[in-house]
């Protein structure tokens, strides 16, 4: 009887608390709409700024082949990072907000535990009772409070630290989730503007080649049509490179001629040329990552290296997951030949190594395709880019950017069911004489090589 007396005590209490924290969050939200709105105030005053200084320094690189090919090779690879740290953040929070709804589904089925708790710390005479599901953290301190005074009796002591142990948990997912969530926005405006300025610095490498779209447009209008005909990679690759010879042939005699001028007699290809215009950069220029990147001449036309020597070097071509490696099982049930890896929609793709671009555009079910000589017979074939930036013809370098993947989710060949949603993958493939090889001893990322 006593109990009955107080129960609409308690449930005005808890009205009382509820009423007080909603009033509290629209006061958060209001704060934090202001905090926002100057923000984006203080974006919009500083943009005319940031886009005048981007502008000259792109005007400037245009004037410098080899400070642009450094550029974009920097960019793309700080654009990747972005893509695997975003991946990440989103895992994580996937996790924890899994987490958080399983600890609130326990404390929904404890209900009575709770109201126990609760008749116990009115009974001493303590602090009025929570609004529990609005404000764990009040619990958490009054459920702690009646422990410490031994208030609870001893056969609830068990069951009111469990409470404990979960709503200081759900209390600190809380907070890892606001702090993960304000990264991931961090990291995708920085992810952004990289992929801005990566427009921007490619659209002025294209436009460096222009002198040579003529021929290039003659051999890209043959490839296709050779495409149309190809049966396979192998054989794309045999009908392509006899029209691609003339054209790599002017390129050689043009780093001869170069090699040639240098008033030294020393080689085009000279590690200590790269050295020396390393160490001439500024210190604040970030060094690439990837050892083949970082000890070549950005200005070079032809491979650093022998494509043979290159091993443990060669950057991968996007950050992902691998779906399936070399002699592993396929979706279709077939041993791949290469590399399958899950990425995310709109990921960077970049060249893994030096060389020709023999074929560049559509084939088949593998949406955009391209072929790259690495000379000495070696060729990287990657499928499954929803965009292609490099032209038939160009030779490009270890880490440049040469396409994307789809921006949206995508069903065909080049794309994987994963977590309800479709992802697009990219396939990876390097052939030694017409014949599929393991790319595994090539990959500079050991845990990728001992797959």
């Amino acid at each position: 009887m006593h109990l009955r007396i107080r129960l609409p005590r308690i449930s005005a209490i808890a009205l009382f608390a509820t009423v007080v924290a909603a009033s509290a969050l629209a006061q958060d939200r209001v704060e934090q709409t202001r905090q926002q709105l100057e923000e984006i105030t203080d974006a919009l005053a500083s943009a005319e700024a940031s886009r005048t200084a981007l502008q000259a320094e792109i005007e400037t690189l245009s004037k410098d082949r080899a400070g642009l090919n450094t550029k974009l090779i920097a960019t793309a690879g700080e654009v990747q990072a972005s893509e695997a740290r975003i991946s990440e953040l989103e895992d994580r929070l996937e996790e924890l907000g899994i987490r958080e709804q399983d600890l609130r589904q326990a404390l929904r089925e404890r209900r009575d535990v709770l109201a126990h708790l609760i008749a116990a710390l009115q009974r001493v005479g303590r602090n009025p009772p929570p609004a529990l599901l609005v404000h764990p953290d009040d619990a958490l301190a009054s459920i702690r409070s009646a422990i410490a005074l031994g208030a609870v009796v001893p056969q609830m002591r068990g069951q009111a630290e469990a409470l404990v142990a979960d709503l200081s948990e759900l209390t600190q997912i809380r907070a890892s989730i606001t702090s993960d969530r304000d990264a991931l926005t961090r990291q995708t405006d920085s992810l952004r503007r990289d992929q801005a300025r990566l427009a921007l610095l490619m659209e002025i490498k294209h436009k460096q080649i222009e002198k040579e779209q003529a021929e290039l447009a003659r051999l890209q209008e043959k490839s296709e049509r050779l495409a149309e005909n190809a049966q396979s990679f192998k054989d794309l690759i045999g009908k392509m490179e006899a029209e691609i010879d003339r054209f790599r042939t002017v390129r050689a005699q043009r780093a001869e001629a170069i090699a040639s001028a240098a008033e030294d007699g020393g080689s085009a290809i000279n590690p200590d040329q790269y050295r020396s215009y390393y160490a001439s950069l500024p210190k604040d220029e970030p060094a690439p990552e990837n050892p083949l990147v970082a000890k070549s001449d950005p200005n070079r036309i032809a491979p650093a290296i022998p494509f043979a020597q290159a091993k443990a070097l060669l950057p991968m071509p996007a950050r992902g997951r691998i779906l399936a490696g070399y002699g592993d099982e396929d979706s279709l049930g077939d041993v791949s030949q290469g590399v399958s890896i899950v990425t995310r929609t709109g990921a960077q793709v970049v060249s893994p190594s030096d060389g020709w671009v023999v074929y560049a555009g559509p084939f088949r079910s593998y949406r955009q395709l391209l072929i790259i000589d690495a000379g000495d017979g070696y060729h990287v074939v990657i499928a499954g880019m929803d965009r292609v930036n490099a032209s038939l013809g160009q030779f490009v370098l270890a880490g440049e950017p040469v396409g994307s993947m789809s921006a949206e989710p995508v069903r065909v060949a080049a794309s994987v069911l994963s977590g309800g949603k479709s992802q697009p993958v990219l396939y990876v493939e390097f052939r030694k004489d017409g014949k599929a090889i393991d790319p595994a001893p090539w990959w500079a990322d050991k845990t990728i090589a001992s797959r």
